[in-house]
């Protein structure tokens, strides 16, 4: 079997188990044509007037994609749908729970389009689209996942360019930056059940300064069961092992380490684009390596490197409470021009100052 076979049969085979098997919606996305239309469409970014987000803003953008466009009560939205094309631009609604005046957000407060393509071109047509919005954006500010995803942060609008695995999508997602972040501010002050979108953000380049970076970090609380920690541990190897990958551009390796808050030993590993692995190692409270192991940097990898660190962390600690993030970084290669810098992660655990 060829390379190029193998790398088809794996993505797909990825795509069926996370939407549990065989169904219709599997057997549309199979079918979908290699396409350029999201790439055709980003062009709608360079003379970009969203104003208040208006009807009479929204109205001229949607015309724009010259297919027939649809409303109802939640969304105006352009679609070109046929047996081997799936793509969207839509615009939502502001619904009255988002408290627009208070919020300042106009009659709408999102404008999307999308590409769903077959999963063995998942990755070549976000790669496509993500070139697309760096020749008019310029290099994004922000990468991570899950979802790799890039963000640009403007003054007036915050733009996503991010694809999904499960879904087998591509997606460009505009929002009003000011509106938006204030009312994430609140939801994460506020709420009992608020929860992070992103588990990683690596900055490519912190040589630009804060330009195109969001306003505030909003820490979660550290979990406190060892199940709690094995969720958002889990989701955050997974997201790395998925993502750096598509991201290799901008994230060589980002390097962690886990301690007990005794120092009694520690946890530790690299995720790397540079070996295409993660490595993870635990020593103990003299600095001796005792275990070590070495997984692919992929979905699967990410689940297996999960539950072994898991296991390892059971070895030095008896509660999650026990245990701090006790440094993390990203690191490229000697030579690089730019300055990679770890931005955000999440463990689910306190951590140090570093």
């Amino acid at each position: 079997m060829s390379e190029e076979a193998v790398e088809t049969d794996a993505a797909t085979e990825l795509f069926m188990r996370l939407n549990g098997g065989s169904d219709r919606y599997a057997e549309v996305i199979l079918a979908l044509a290699p396409g350029q239309h999201l790439v055709d469409l980003i062009s709608l970014l360079e003379h970009l007037d969203l104003g208040s987000w208006s009807r009479e803003h929204i109205d001229p953008i949607l015309a724009r994609t010259g297919w027939p466009v649809t409303e109802d009560d939640y969304q105006l939205e352009a679609r070109l749908g046929s047996d081997t094309d799936k793509v969207y631009c839509s615009a939502s609604k502001t619904p009255d729970y988002m408290d627009p005046e208070r919020w300042g957000f106009g009659e709408f407060h999102n404008l999307r389009i999308a590409q769903y393509t077959a999963p063995v071109d998942l990755e070549n047509t976000y790669a496509q689209v993500l070139a697309a919005c760096v020749a008019i954006l310029g290099e994004p500010p922000l990468v991570g996942g899950p979802d790799a995803f890039a963000m640009w942060c403007r003054p007036d609008v915050t733009i996503r360019c991010s694809r999904s695995i499960r879904y087998s999508l591509v997606d460009l997602n505009i929002e009003p930056t000011e509106p938006t972040e204030s009312r994430e501010h609140w939801e994460w002050k506020w709420g009992d059940d608020w929860q992070a979108r992103d588990s990683w953000q690596v900055r490519p380049d912190r040589n630009r300064g804060p330009a195109g970076l969001p306003t505030w970090g909003l820490p979660e609380p550290a979990a406190t069961t060892w199940d709690g920690l094995d969720r958002r541990l889990t989701e955050l190897f997974v997201a790395l092992c998925s993502d750096m990958p598509t991201h290799r551009r901008y994230v060589t390796d980002i390097i962690w380490t886990i301690t007990r808050t005794s120092s009694e030993g520690s946890v530790q590993g690299i995720f790397s684009t540079k070996d295409d692995t993660c490595y993870l190692e635990r020593r103990d409270g003299g600095g001796e390596e005792v275990f070590n192991q070495t997984f692919p940097l992929t979905s699967a990898g990410g689940q297996a490197a999960a539950a072994t660190a898991m296991v390892q962390l059971g070895e030095i600690a008896s509660s999650p409470e026990q245990l701090e993030l006790s440094q993390a970084w990203a690191q490229q290669e000697w030579g690089r021009e730019s300055s990679q810098s770890l931005y955000e992660i999440r463990f689910g655990l306190n951590q140090s100052d570093r």
